[in-house]
């Protein structure tokens, strides 16, 4: 198990003005992580940005669920491969 630090989800819901269901909801239907310790639930620091970015467009944007966890699948599949093409492009000027 990774060590990271665990936020309160009920400070970042009073925080970013959401219900702590919210969290919930999205945990369920897996796109965050939290952890549920003593009947509180908190999120892993690493998941912060992510969660941010899902409440800007769930809410913001009024985009549903479904289409907010594809468009979170899409963008981590856009920064994978820049990643990819940025060590290609490293590998290749080692050879120029």
């Amino acid at each position: 198990m990774e060590d990271y630090e665990l936020i309160p989800a009920i400070d970042f819901c009073i925080g970013h003005h959401i219900e702590l269901e919210m969290v919930q909801i999205l945990g369920k239907e897996g796109l965050i992580e939290i952890i549920e310790l003593e009947e509180a639930y908190f999120i892993p620091e690493q998941q912060i940005k992510k969660l941010e970015k899902i409440i800007v467009f769930h809410k913001d944007l009024n985009i549903n669920l479904e289409g907010v966890d594809t468009i979170i699948d899409l963008l981590e599949r856009m920064e994978s491969m820049q990643q990819q093409i940025i060590q290609l492009e490293n590998k290749l000027q080692r050879f120029l």
